[in-house]
């Protein structure tokens, strides 16, 4: 079994009685919604995401940097004596899955039935033994917002029945990679693997994800920055629930470029080579295709220089990087807003805010896969009062949250 995380790893020492509070408040829906339970309960928690360095690089066998963050998604959990899973969220129908029926089903597509379903079905698959249990869910990750509140419940679902049941419990990549999976082929959105990696290893990481199998994973610091800047991240209001469409076309005209060039991914692709095929590869493809596939090639490479940065104590490059990224992002990967929309630009605009504000003292970008959702800026701490005022007059006085980097990825925890 994995070693207990105790709840004080987990949290500030300010938050340690709200913490409690809300575990108590758990344990009690639990046992509210299955009364027949006898069983002990087990606790797990599991992070949410901020995406550092590399937008929408992870799907082209790219690189990124991430970091798990302090917003979590906790379950209560124990073995149930029937073969199938129940799952209860506060605001939610209760979930049932059969075991004996774990097979893809279309008419579940982007529901959280397709998650439990496909996470149960793959470590199946897998050789690990899952059986019946319980979970109560509690979710401080906001849905649709860019934070990777799928990947959270995905990786943490995962580690919940590692844990129960089997006593060689799963690697935190064994983790992210069923909750890659389980997301692709059963809620049925494209994503790559940064977000379940990084809600699966904790800490701030470079990801080299040239293998998928096995991607080169390296720790990297950022205490130097977080002693000058705090992290913001505002959400504008947007929700990425109804985007699945705006998201498999990103990575599948980037994904036509790379065929084109006779490859898969855009990895096995240089920049030079794709450069100097933009003239015959105009007509064959989207011009927009085009763009996306040069901000991933610039991004990419930026990652490796941002990784630099922060390991030399860099900030002032670092940061003028982010801004670099979140340009591109806003010019060539076309992410910031979805096409034909103008009335409803929140991402747009939480950016245009932050640029009045910030100007050169800070940066910011569009967060996470776009279109909607949130917005990330590195805010000097003298400025942050003055940043969380101007943009909750825009998005609402709770939209601004300041996110500090979580050790721990997903983890069973030691609640005494």
């Amino acid at each position: 079994m994995s070693q207990l995380v105790p709840l004080s790893d987990l949290v500030l020492p300010s938050q340690l009685d709200a913490e409690r509070q809300r575990h108590q408040a758990l344990a009690g829906a639990f046992h509210q919604a299955f009364p027949q339970s006898r069983e002990r309960i087990r606790l797990f928690s599991s992070p949410g995401r901020t995406e550092v360095a590399g937008n929408h690089t992870d799907h082209q066998r790219g690189r990124v940097l991430a970091a798990a963050i302090d917003l979590d998604i906790l379950f209560a959990a124990a073995p149930n004596q029937a073969e199938e899973v129940r799952l209860i969220s506060s605001g939610y129908p209760l979930v049932t899955i059969r075991l004996d029926e774990l097979s893809v089903r279309p008419s579940e597509r982007f529901s959280t039935a397709a998650l439990v379903r496909g996470i149960c079905s793959v470590l199946r698959q897998s050789g690990k033994r899952v059986a019946g249990f319980d979970v109560c869910v509690d979710g401080q990750v906001p849905a649709g917002a860019g934070l990777s509140s799928s990947a959270a419940f995905e990786v943490g679902l995962a580690r919940v029945v590692s844990e129960l049941f089997n006593t060689q419990p799963l690697s935190p990549m064994e983790c992210a990679l069923a909750g890659q999976r389980a997301e692709n082929e059963y809620f049925g959105k494209p994503c790559g693997l940064m977000d379940q990696a990084a809600c699966a290893l904790g800490g701030c990481v470079f990801i080299d994800f040239a293998n998928l199998q096995a991607p080169e994973v390296r720790s990297v610091p950022l205490q130097s920055l977080f002693n000058d800047y705090t992290l913001l991240i505002t959400n504008t209001g947007g929700s990425h629930a109804e985007l699945n469409a705006e998201y498999e076309a990103l990575e599948h005209e980037m994904k036509i470029v790379a065929q084109k060039l006779g490859h898969e991914e855009l990895r096995a692709v240089t920049r030079e080579v794709f450069l100097e095929a933009v003239p015959r590869l105009r007509g064959s493809v989207s011009d927009r295709a085009l763009l996306r596939a040069f901000h991933y090639f610039e991004d990419d490479a930026r990652v490796i220089a941002q990784e630099a940065a922060l390991r030399e104590g860099a900030n002032a490059a670092f940061l003028r990087m982010v801004r670099q990224s979140g340009e591109s992002s806003f010019m060539y990967c076309q992410n910031c807003y979805c096409p034909g929309v103008h009335q409803s630009q929140e991402v747009a605009i939480g950016l245009m805010l932050s640029h009045a504000l910030l100007g050169q003292e800070g940066a910011w970008r569009v967060h996470g896969g776009g279109f909607a959702g949130t917005i990330a800026a590195f805010v000097p701490k003298r400025l942050v009062a003055r940043y969380r005022t101007e943009l909750g007059k825009t998005f609402g006085t709770d939209a601004v949250h300041a996110v500090t980097v979580r050790k721990h990825g997903a983890v069973e925890i030691n609640a005494v």
